[in-house]
This record gives C-alpha cells, structure tokens and sequence, in this order.
C-alpha cells in the first residue's frame, strides 16, 4: 500500500499587521565595500552606500549609523531624528526603539520619546502592551502610552494576547506558581495569587487553574474559564479524570475528554482510556457527544478534527463538520487551506527520487511530482525556497568534497509554478519582502523580482581582510588550545622577543603587532604568559578561556566589549591548565568605530579556594562603538545574506 508521509510545510494566511506601510515607497538594504546604502525596486541607487550600520525601511523610515552613532533617515537620506544613539530598530506600529548607554526606549515620528531610559529591555508591542525588564526574571509591562501597567517583579510575562497582560511569579510559601492579569489601561483583572495558572485570552475567554483550598494536592487540582471581567463561567473541581480544553471557540463552545483514572494514596496516579468527548457550551451544557477516536484540536479560533492523513476539517457550534479540508501546522501557526508538500512515496526504487519533496492537495493528489530534495520553511505566501541537488550530462550529482553534493536553492509556487530555477547559493528566510527577495547568487548578494529577474548584484569584491566595524559583542573564542580560530603559537617564554611583561608572574601583553583575525579580518597579538614554575588553572568553556577584551566608557569605567564562551552542555565546563615557563600568542580583533577609547584583556584564572579571580593586561588606544559596551546579537537572515 502506498503511504504518505507529510511535511510540516505550509504557508500561512494570516500576516502581521503594518502601519501604514501601503504609504511609503518600499527602499531594499544594499552593501557595497563595507558600507550601507538603499535602492529602489528597480534597481536604482536611491541613498548611495555611506553608513557602516544600516537597518531596513520600515514604515518611510530606516535605522542608520554613522560615527557609531544611530539615527533615523527617510526615503530622501534626511535625517528625521540624529544619530545619538547606541541603537535602533526599525519602525513598527508608529514606534521604533531605540538603545543609549544600554537602556532601551520607544520613539515616535515625531522624536518624541515614550519614557525614560530605565529598562534594561523591551520586547516590541503586541495588542497595545510591551514587555519591559531590568533584569533576567524580572519582566514587567507598559502600554503605549507609556504607562507601567506590571511592575518589573514578575518571572514572566507570558501573554498579551487580545490586550490582556499575563504575568507569573513563583509563591515559595505555597511552593506554586502564583498569576495575575492586568488590562491595556492597567485595570486588574485578576489578582496574584487566585490562580496557579491562567493561558492566553482566546474569543474573549482564558482557561485556568487553581488547586482548592491552596492545598497542592492532585485530588484538589481545579480548572475552568473565565471572561474578560475576570468572572468565573464554568468550573471543573476537582477536575482530575477530566481533560478541558485549553481554549473556548468563537461559538463559545469547548471540549472535555473524560478518562479512567487511579489515584494512589502516595499521590500518583494512572491514566486510562477514554470514557467520553464532548462538546460544551459556557452555560455548561452538553452541545454534543463526540467521537471518541477522532481527534479534536484547536484551529485559529475554531475546533477542527484531524484525521489519520494530517488534513483538518472545522466543526460548527453544534459540533457537526463544516466547511473544506486544510492542512495546518501548529508548530509555525501555519494554515493552507489547498495545497501542501510530502515526502515521495515508500519504497522507491530510483535512489535519486527516494526521499523528494512533491505538492499534493486536499485529495491527496499531487500538483506536482516530487521533485526537490530539502525546504526552507519560511513565513511565506502563495511559494517556498527549496533545493534542489545538481547533476552532471549523466545524471549523477556533482560532488564538491568530504562526500557532499552540489545544491541550489530555487522558489516554487504552491501551484507547482517554477518561480526560479534552482541557481542560488542561499536565500532569505521571508522570501519576497515588498515583491523583491534577497539572495546569494553565486557568492555575490543579489536582489530578485517575483518573474525571477535580477534587480541588483553586489558589485565590489571584499578586501582580503577588513577591519571589524560592528555594533554588538562577539563571542571570545580565544582558547588555550591548537584548535582555537584564533591560537597562532604556543612556545617557551626563553623564546619570546621584544615582548615585556612581569617575571615570576601570569601576564597578559596586548599589542599592536598586526594578525589576521578568523581569516578575514584585522587583528592584533594577545601573548598569555605563564612566567611562574607551576601550572595556572582557569575557568573554560571546551577549551577556550575567559579571556575578552575590555573597554572604558565615557565616564571611565571598564566594560567586556565581547561575551565569554559558553555552552548548553555542563560538560564543556572544564577548567584548562596554562604550563609554566610558556607563552601563547593569540590574534584578537582590531576594533574600528566612532569611539575614542582605551582598551584591555581580561582574564579569569582560579586562584585561592579555586575561586576566579581576574588579571588584566597592559592598556592600548583604540576604537569602538557604544553598542559594543551592551549589546548581544542575534541572527538576521538578510543581514547575514548581504555581509557574506
């Protein structure tokens, strides 16, 4: 019997709502030699390449730095607000956010600030509320109008949904989580420490818990709903043996799953079959038994029943089917209600069509054959990126080393409409941003149409090496071993030349002596010297050390500049031994930028009770940028893309 399996790969029809964004005349991010600049849909030069840093146009406005500095320019390269920041986002929704001296901000069009420079970090907003913090674990909210609707006490912010801000702390007198609600205008809905937990509003209600009489017991345990009043509409106590749903639907319908169950005197339990589904209405009332081997989920408003070939179907407020067959996936929230792609069919003899990708439709049938091997899922509409391997005059793949195969990345219409023959290196996650998509086209960033034209190429090559101008802290990879990027020698200190430092000592010795920094970049010498007759122990991550540089801020402070190493795994935490009489040379990078500053290395060794202690090296001139002070990365594809 010939079987499916599908892939999690849709697009989605919901989007995101933008401000106004149909207004303005959309400008793309080019680079060129180091520098930022913008060009129209055409192709043309609108704002020549001159900025070091450069975020795209949102909303008529896009983020620029210069001097190290940010500010905002329009579609004409003037400045509408100047570049006194450390940081800046693009516009969303009126506001854009802005960074000084590691505080975090919102600002209008008009310059005007939403509040003062206290919050160490904001999220963006979302129905009318951002989540702010001044530290990790202690999440607040505001509104847009500035007003601190939670205070920064709370673990988590977990919600905005429908403009309810829900919020968690833990009780450790009760050993329980404790939540509250709070509205847009700051009105509570829920006071700390009713329930021990309350989800997102959906159609005007949100599922909670509580245990009874705060006795944290499974026989206590209790769920219901309540409304956007904080009222509660209908209540399961105790609820165990019973499964509600965590949502109401827009016909203000639920479901409950009803199940054997055994509750032990020690306080575990067992779980067994099902006894019975329902629907239910918040008057409490039965609307419908349901089948119990059909599975019921939770579809963008709506109960919905999935059946064994992943396709979903709505029921209405009676619980009866309705409507076509689609196909969702919950993990990206994505929803087609026509089209999607599956693996090829089990069994396939033909290695070279073994395990492709096809389009298939809510029959089952395909569009279009397999055909691609791999995906990039994406937020995308209407089309998806895949890749596609190469093949010689004889059909066999092109090899290009260590048992891999060439691939190109092409797009693909859900219809099965070969947008752009596979040819590209990379793409940009989002796909078409404002009818163009970015790409990388045989090494070079690249900018494409939807009828698969090329609108710009980059046309400088890079220098071998460049000096390192950014506005964020890299990760030290400087390691005490051969493998390190950035390890250049390692020899006996009778050996080192013309190179200072203090006898019978661990010293660091920062220099200007020219390197090359991860092959491609500037760097300077970074000697670590054992002169002691014993070894040095110092805190590592896999190998690499605690050792960053180090920079003054305007009111003579030192601060990292750069994160120490770290890892998701507790055994790459192992300290490493510094031999004596030894030395290593390391390349560090050559910082460029519009701050005039000192600099340092800092290293963290273990001294007496094994406890870190830091040493610091000599003091150099050199150049930065504020953000360096502050400011982790994150990944941007189209960033990414475009530095290359």
């Amino acid at each position: 019997m010939k079987t499916l399996r599908f892939l999690l790969f849709t697009i989605i029809l919901t989007g995101n709502f933008t401000f106004a964004q149909e207004n303005y005349k959309p400008l793309f991010r080019i680079y060129e030699n180091g520098l930022y600049g913008y060009i129209d849909s055409t192709g043309t030069i609108v704002i020549p390449p001159k900025y070091k840093g450069a975020g795209e146009f949102s909303e008529g406005l896009a983020p620029v730095r210069e001097n190290g500095y940010y500010g905002y320019i329009d579609e004409t390269g003037k400045y509408i607000s100047p570049p006194v920041y450390d940081f800046c986002e693009p516009f969303k929704n009126g506001l854009g956010k802005i960074y000084l001296n590691g505080k975090v901000n919102f600002i209008d069009k008009a310059g005007i600030q939403l509040i003062d420079f206290i919050f160490n970090d904001a999220s963006d907003f979302e129905n009318g509320i951002a989540i702010v913090s001044m530290t990790y674990r202690k999440q607040g909210a505001i509104n847009r109008t500035g007003k601190l609707l939670l205070d920064t006490v709370y673990e988590r912010v977990e919600s905005r949904d429908e403009g309810v801000a829900i919020a968690k702390k833990y009780n450790r007198t009760l050993h329980i989580p404790d939540y509250t609600a709070v509205d847009t205008s700051g009105k509570i809905i829920i006071h700390s420490g009713k329930y021990t937990k309350i989800d997102p509003f959906v159609n005007g209600f949100s599922h909670v818990q509580w245990y009874i009489d705060n006795i944290n017991t499974l026989d206590k345990y209790a769920e219901g709903y309540i409304n956007r009043q904080g009222e509660l509409i209908y209540k399961k106590e105790p609820v165990f043996g019973f499964d509600l749903s965590k949502e109401i639907s827009a016909e203000s319908t639920f479901t409950i799953r009803e199940y054997e169950y055994q509750l032990f005197n020690n306080g575990s339990t067992t779980e067994g079959d099902t006894k019975a589904n329902y629907l239910m209405n918040i008057q409490g009332e039965i609307v419908k038994y349901l089948n119990a081997n059909q599975k019921y989920v939770f579809v963008n408003g709506k109960f919905a029943i999935k059946d064994s070939n992943d396709l979903y179907k709505y029921i209405n407020r009676y619980g009866e089917p309705c409507g076509t067959h689609f196909f969702y996936f919950r993990e990206r929230n994505k929803l087609e209600k026509s089209y999607t792609s599956v693996y090829n069919f089990k069994g396939e003899t033909n290695p070279k069509k073994e395990l492709k990708y096809g389009i298939i439709d809510t029959s089952l049938n395909f569009v279009k054959e397999p055909f691609f091997e791999n995906h990039k899922y994406s937020r995308m509409t209407e089309y998806f990126l895949f890749r596609k391997y190469l093949t010689d005059k004889n059909d066999n793949y092109v090899p290009i080393g260590d048992g891999a195969n060439l691939s190109k990345m092409g797009i693909c219409s859900f219809d099965g409409t070969i947008i752009h023959d596979p040819a590209f290196d990379d793409a940009d996650s989002r796909g078409f941003v404002n009818g163009l998509i970015l790409v990388s086209d045989n090494g070079k960033p690249s900018y494409y149409d939807r009828k698969g034209k090329c609108i710009w190429v980059q046309k400088y090559h890079k220098k071998d090496t460049s000096v390192l101008n950014i506005d964020y802290r890299i990760q030290s990879f400087v390691s005490n071993s051969y493998y390190s990027y950035n390890h250049i020698e390692n020899k006996l200190i009778d050996e080192l030349i013309d190179i200072d430092y203090i006898e019978d000592n661990i010293s660091l010795v920062l220099t200007n002596e020219k390197t090359i920094f991860l092959n491609k970049f500037e760097g300077i010498s970074l000697y670590l010297i054992n002169g002691l007759d014993f070894q040095v122990s110092a805190p590592s991550v896999d190998g690499a050390l605690y050792l960053v540089l180090q920079a003054k801020d305007k009111d003579g402070n030192w601060k990292s500049i750069e994160n120490y190493p770290n890892s998701s795994c507790g055994l790459s935490y192992v300290d490493t031994k510094i031999n004596p009489r030894q030395y290593w040379k390391y390349s560090v990078p050559k910082y460029s930028g519009g701050y005039k500053t000192k600099l340092r290395a800092e290293l963290q060794i273990n001294g007496k009770d094994n406890k870190p202690i830091s040493i610091y090296s000599n003091e150099i001139s050199g150049f930065i940028n504020p953000a360096q002070f502050w400011r982790t990365t994150y990944y941007s594809p189209s960033l990414n893309l475009l530095e290359k």
